[in-house]
């Protein structure tokens, strides 16, 4: 092709679309436009990807992040121009700071038409700043336009599954110019005889990538990065750091590991406070009752660690994040190497995973006599105390209808939750267990997008599915529950608290130190949703549950059904903060 010869706005996206599956990309979610149908045509005929359609840009960016979750492939995002890109930025940042990959193609007017008031026009170039990993304004010149398209490709995914970089986002902006249309256009061919022109290693055979197989939320280092990390840059002897001292590891967001960091602490004698969303409160020495135990002044002052080993980014107990804040000698491990140390007082931030750095000391030393014992004992006392309290009820309580369905959830399944209290009551109640993976949007942490994550989540497991949520993260996402009749809807229970309004800031000091109509105004913020009506609206199942024992039940045929079923729990934000505060001191009573 001469390069005064473009290929037509068809054969850009069909190439782009086309190198996309190639390497290993297999879902994308389009929102509806005029100038975006080159792109969102080539989705719907290309026979090696599942397309999802969705009318809400911000819903269909926050189902893809759901989809590269649940699957750990990155998944693509096609919109038009205009408004619609910024509409997708939400679920870009949390990709960003969750180390997700999706990619971006948003279409745009070409450049002849930008700056002169044409219509639908805005300036999309970098709209997204630092949040994604890479840009690039798509052109279709030169003489080699095929070989030029695959290998932007092929570079945006490997910057998506984090074959630069930890991976994340990244964001392609294409212009394409009219027609729209052209029935006799193909896909440009790569390089000649099909040699691949990529740099990823996904290319042609699927991610092979941090996010491969774990899943972004539980991505392991880079292909070489301990090794290379161990020879080429100096990590201190871990006998000297480690042996013989009461240690204590707390995992996070983002942990990187899984069984060995387990078996490892077991060896050392550390006990384990693991957050739901670190995939590793799995199985002792991990521990159910780490946020009680640290609210236990009592506990924390005779059991104060001598150094704190952090996985991850743990922020979801004030009382357990104090443990770290007043700790002299916390290290972090992050291979990824992201800068994550929320408390600034670690003493040694190690690129390198903790397994791989503490592994060769473990053979040779002998486990804190006594240590890990007191831990996991308390852990047990408490359990029992925290159970004893919220079985004094017929009625669904918070707390117990999150523990209940933690337990509930069968082998091999998937929880999705909402950030805010949904997330932290989980961290208070759910049981040390296997067969569970749980899945948050603890990024950012923000509440929107939740419903379209899950339900992204759910579509690429293979597995039993369910969410939780409160009320205003499931109202915050109304639109996720918009589903075209010819989409694709899993079986999915969200169990949904509902206190009408922020019950978390009840437990802040806003308030007892705010006057009740401003407190009741700025954060409870009551909505008075009728969460039935919304189900309704939208083709979901609902379900009010009256009683704890009705929730196997009511999960079961959610299951049993196709589609979204809306599990409505209604609660009372006074009485379930006194039930808080009385299980807390009661805990702290039996540790005394």
């Amino acid at each position: 092709m001469m390069p005064d010869q473009q290929p037509s706005a068809t054969a850009v996206a069909l190439t782009l679309v086309d190198e996309l599956a190639a390497q290993g990309v297999t879902d994308v979610v389009v929102s509806p436009g005029s100038r975006s149908a080159p792109l969102s045509l080539a989705v719907a005929a290309h026979e090696g990807l599942r397309m999802h359609v969705r009318v809400d840009e911000r819903s269909a960016a926050f189902l893809a992040l759901g989809l590269a979750r649940g699957s750990g492939r990155p998944a693509a995002i096609v919109c038009s121009s205009g408004t619609a890109t910024a509409n997708y930025h939400p679920a870009v940042m949390e990709a960003d700071a969750a180390g997700v990959g999706v990619v971006v193609l948003t279409a745009d007017r070409p450049p002849e038409l930008r700056d002169i008031g044409a219509n639908q026009t805005a300036t999309q170039q970098h709209l997204y700043g630092g949040a994604v990993r890479w840009f690039h304004e798509v052109s279709a010149g030169g003489d080699r336009p095929g070989v030029y398209l695959r290998s932007v490709v092929a570079r945006a995914v490997a910057h998506a599954v984090g074959g630069v970089a930890p991976p994340g986002p990244v964001h392609l902006n294409v212009p394409l110019r009219e027609p729209l249309l052209d029935d006799t256009a193909t896909a440009l061919p790569g390089h000649p005889a099909g040699a691949p022109v990529a740099t990823s290693r996904s290319a042609r055979s699927g991610p092979a990538s941090p996010m491969g197989g774990l899943g972004p939320d539980r991505a392991r280092s880079r292909a070489g990065d301990s090794t290379s990390a161990g020879s080429a840059r100096w990590l201190p002897d871990p006998r000297e750091v480690l042996d013989g001292r009461r240690g204590l590891v707390i995992a996070g967001e983002g942990a990187v590991g899984g069984d060995d960091v387990l078996d490892l602490a077991a060896a050392l004698g550390w006990p384990v406070i693991a957050e739901p969303t670190s995939g590793l409160r799995l199985r002792e020495p991990a521990v159910r009752t780490g946020h009680w135990l640290a609210a236990s002044e009592a506990f924390v002052s005779a059991h104060r660690p001598d150094v704190v080993v952090q996985l991850g980014r743990p922020v979801l107990s004030r009382a357990v994040a104090a443990i770290v804040a007043v700790c002299d000698d916390v290290i972090v491990c992050d291979p990824l190497e992201r800068g994550w140390d929320p408390q600034r007082n670690a003493r040694l931030v190690l690129p390198v995973a903790f397994a791989d750095w503490v592994a060769p000391m473990v053979a040779g030393s002998d486990p804190v006599d006594g240590w890990l014992d007191a831990w996991l004992d308390a852990d047990r006392r408490a359990g029992a105390v925290v159970d004893r309290l919220l079985e004094d009820s017929d009625e669904p309580t918070e707390l117990g209808v999150v523990r209940d369905l933690a337990r509930l959830m069968p082998a091999n399944s998937v929880l999705t939750v909402a950030s805010s209290l949904a997330i932290r009551h989980l961290n208070e109640t759910m049981p040390v267990r296997e067969g569970l993976r749980v899945v948050g949007n603890r990024g950012v942490s923000g509440i929107d997008g939740f419903v379209s994550t899950a339900v992204g989540v759910a579509l690429a497991h293979d597995g039993p599915s369910a969410a939780l949520a409160g009320d205003l993260s499931m109202v915050h996402d109304m639109t996720g529950l918009v589903i075209g009749p010819d989409e694709p809807v899993p079986a999915l229970p969200i169990v949904v608290i509902n206190n009408d309004g922020g019950g978390i800031f009840d437990l802040l000091p806003y308030g007892s130190q705010l006057a009740a109509a401003t407190f009741r105004r700025l954060f409870a913020t009551p909505h008075g949703v009728p969460l039935g009506g919304m189900a309704i609206t939208t083709g979901a199942g609902y379900l009010g549950l009256d009683e704890m024992a009705d929730l196997p039940g009511a999960l079961d045929d959610a299951w049993a059904n196709p589609g979204i079923t809306i599990i409505e729990v209604t609660t009372d934000t006074p009485t379930e903060t006194a039930r808080y505060h009385r299980i807390r001191e009661a805990v702290a009573a039996e540790l005394g």
